[in-house]
């Protein structure tokens, strides 16, 4: 990556050799329908969601090493100056650079953060292989590569220019099976059916966010998901007394329950389980389970 420009990657795992999935500056990530020109709503599970506050373990000052999040460069904060939701987000000084790494066999995933960002000069597109990347350009908007699938590919602005110092919404759908991928920006397309850098990637591995060296990045409400088609495992909840006793059968394995006391902006918080078991205390007014697969 070069100082001054604005990036946002993601990278996958691949078949032999090492490869990304790149997003340049700001953008936002999120599972729809494949390859697809809208967004759509299909079954999936969540594999991550930040909105970097302090009832997910975030603490104000530096995000190197919270939630799994890694500083390559520069520096980044957790801060409570300017957020989306909540009273935190993550703030990218210029310069900086931040990844967090994934896990999942989903051939269909869906990356979606809001961000606030500003245009950069057209970067180069990078050595390693990509699934998507894209920047924010002065003249074009958010423009995405369409790559050629070898490590090369063409820059196709969408005319899409997110006011400057405004929170705004980007989804990336990523079909590792067409090796295919899309863009929405606040729900509009931005750009689909666009071809990834390199074919050589069979998942996602990790999501990197750049800063450009003029201006900061912002990022907050980040999740990842991803579309499973079944079979889908049944909660089983009882009660004792004071404890409320949750189980899964065992023939699913990567998933864990989580739990919240409100459906209003929820929290959820995950539950200590072993041997998808877990065992929580009642609480008032209510709570609320869910299973969450890492797919």
């Amino acid at each position: 990556m070069h100082g001054s420009d604005c990036y946002h990657r993601v990278t996958e795992r691949c078949q032999p050799g090492s490869c990304s999935f790149g997003i340049l500056t700001a953008f936002a990530v999120m599972v729809a329908a494949a390859g697809g020109a809208t967004a759509a709503t299909i079954p999936s599970v969540s594999i991550y969601g930040s909105g970097f506050e302090t009832s997910s373990g975030y603490a104000a000052g530096n995000l190197d090493g919270q939630d799994g999040w890694v500083v390559n460069s520069g520096s980044a904060n957790v801060w409570t100056a300017t957020v989306y939701g909540g009273t935190q987000a993550a703030q990218i000084k210029p310069g900086g650079s931040v990844t967090h790494q994934f896990g999942t066999s989903s051939s269909n995933v869906t990356v979606t953060t809001y961000m606030q960002a500003v245009s950069s000069p057209a970067p180069s597109i990078p050595p390693t292989a990509n699934a998507a990347l894209l920047y924010l350009d002065a003249n074009t908007g958010v423009t995405c590569l369409n790559g050629d699938g070898n490590g090369n590919g063409t820059w196709v602005g969408s005319g899409i220019m997110p006011p400057a110092g405004t929170w705004f919404r980007l989804d990336i759908t990523l079909d590792y099976t067409r090796k295919m991928w899309s863009c929405f920006v606040n729900g509009i397309s931005a750009g689909s059916g666009l071809g990834f850098q390199s074919t050589n990637i069979t998942g996602l591995g990790t999501l990197t966010v750049n800063a450009p060296g003029s201006d900061q990045t912002l990022l907050d409400a980040a999740s990842v998901s991803g579309i499973y088609t079944g079979p889908y495992p049944v909660l089983n909840i009882t009660h004792q007394g004071s404890q409320v006793f949750l189980s899964w059968p065992p023939s699913f394995s990567g998933f864990t329950v989580q739990q919240t006391r409100s459906l209003i902006n929820p929290a959820w918080t995950p539950l200590p389980s072993n041997n998808n078991q877990a065992v929580d205390s009642i609480g008032l007014p209510a709570g609320f389970y869910r299973l969450v697969g890492n797919y």
